[in-house]
């Protein structure tokens, strides 16, 4: 067996799905229902079993949670903008340390994601998914011009040219695959960056998404960089992934052309779903 928190979610779906590709289907997703809508992401999957994540994490507190799974994909946590931060510490604090903890005193695998906050000395080391919910910038992208609006880019500020400021994007399902990859690698443990290893400018990312439509010329608009950002801002950011090739990951990460194509059609043929 094979649980997966936050199964009903963007990331965790996506390791459903992979592991689905490859004929895994005795999983039990964790998640949170609240929002109805989210049983749509699952339509197309095959899984054992669903548990509430209220009901889940309450079986592991008071150790009445008896299975012992071959391995835990741990990605529930709140990824809104949620302001509340006794609630956001619960849920993607102390949450995990809970189920870290369990994982050890059961010999169960764990395998858990974070953005920057697992190595708080690399602040600068996030991560960014095509398909993600917040902050999903192509997906922003897509919507501005889909509706015949200019895609709007931050221009130059502290020396970086307009529209230059730079993030590194990786493809959803190659960070599903990753995952699996550590599943089929039991001998490897650690932290690890998860990226393509290459950054890539607003304004490229901008480009491809506004081609998807045809010509870019109009669509590309540059404003003023915002007061309330000067001082806190990041131009740059990528992901130093030596770690991860020289553990032995040797699959090729989606380039940023090839990942938004492959997210344009998504988006096209799967209208409702998470982004």
């Amino acid at each position: 067996m094979i649980v997966i928190t936050g199964g009903a979610g963007f990331v965790g779906l996506n390791i459903v799905k992979e592991l689905n590709n490859r004929g895994v289907t005795n999983t039990v997703v964790v998640d949170d229902m609240t929002d109805g809508s989210k049983f749509r992401n699952l339509v197309n999957c095959k899984v054992a079993d669903f548990i509430d994540a209220t009901t889940f994490r309450e079986s592991i507190r008071t150790k009445k949670f008896h299975h012992r799974p071959r391995v835990i994909f741990h990605y529930g946590a709140i990824s809104n903008s949620e302001t509340n931060g006794m609630k956001m510490l619960d849920a993607n604090f102390t949450y995990s340390k809970e189920l870290f903890q369990w994982c050890k005193n059961q010999g169960v695998r764990f395998i858990y994601a974070s953005s920057a906050a697992v190595r708080p000395r690399s602040p600068s080391e996030r991560l960014w998914i095509l398909k993600d919910a917040v902050p999903n910038t192509v997906y922003q992208f897509y919507e501005k011009r889909k509706s015949f609006k200019a895609i709007e880019l931050f221009g130059e500020y502290a020396g970086v040219e307009e529209g230059q400021q730079k993030r590194y994007i990786v493809h959803v399902e190659d960070v599903a695959r990753l995952n699996c990859w550590f599943l089929d690698h039991p001998e490897i443990s650690g932290i690890y960056n998860v990226g393509t290893g290459v950054a890539s400018s607003f304004h490229d990312v901008s480009m491809e998404v506004a081609k998807n439509f045809g010509s870019p010329k109009g669509y590309i608009k540059f404003i003023p960089f915002p007061p309330e950002l000067k001082g806190r801002y990041q131009s740059f950011t990528c992901a130093d992934i030596s770690k991860l090739r020289r553990a032995g990951f040797v699959l090729r990460f989606r380039s940023i052309k090839e990942g938004i194509k492959d997210y344009m059609e998504w988006l096209e043929n799967n209208e409702g779903l998470d982004r």
